[in-house]
């Protein structure tokens, strides 16, 4: 047995001709999903950067279909960890682990957010959806430290940048 069932599985009905479409496929779905992942991240960013959320260099370009600054930055943050996979430092495994517990964590907090904003049988819907996502969280285990992680960064860069703002400030003389 091999590590790709779906591919024996086919190959047990259409024999190797079966495996390689299903690895074909599988490329291509795959390829396809990243691609609208990558260029929808981008244009977060953009969007972001516009706002004054992100650094405003980030914004420029913007009004192209996919901006070129933030796709930067993304390959610039990935290469290392794509580098470091090769270098055998991680397993794809503990990636896909870890990019579950992230999509997790960004369901929690929207259904969170939901239970918030909405009333009646809708907040209850979300009530039950919160304690049916939490309980699926559970099963991430360690890797629900990395959305913890991704949470702390930005909040220490904004308090870090908090305290360097609040060190320019000058200093106001009470007795005048």
């Amino acid at each position: 047995m091999s590590r790709v069932p779906l591919a024996d599985l086919i190959s047990v009905g259409f024999g190797g001709v079966g495996r390689d479409a299903t690895a074909v496929l599988a490329v291509a779905l795959t390829m396809g999903t990243m691609n609208v992942y990558l260029g929808g991240a981008a244009k977060l960013a953009a969007a972001l950067a516009t706002e004054g959320v992100l650094p405003r260099w980030l914004a420029a370009g913007a009004p192209r279909s996919v901006p070129i600054r933030p796709l930067v930055v993304l390959a610039v943050a990935g290469a290392p960890l794509l580098l470091g996979l090769v270098a055998g430092l991680g397993s794809a495994e503990a990636l896909v682990r870890a990019t579950s517990a992230l999509f997790i964590a960004v369901y929690v907090l929207a259904i969170a957010s939901a239970i918030r904003i909405l009333a009646g049988r809708a907040r209850a819907a979300a009530v039950a959806a919160l304690a049916l996502v939490a309980t699926l969280a559970v099963f991430s285990g360690p890797s629900l430290a990395v959305p913890a992680l991704v949470a702390a960064l930005p909040l220490l860069a904004r308090r870090a940048r908090a305290v360097r703002v609040g060190a320019r400030r000058p200093v106001s003389d009470p007795s005048t």
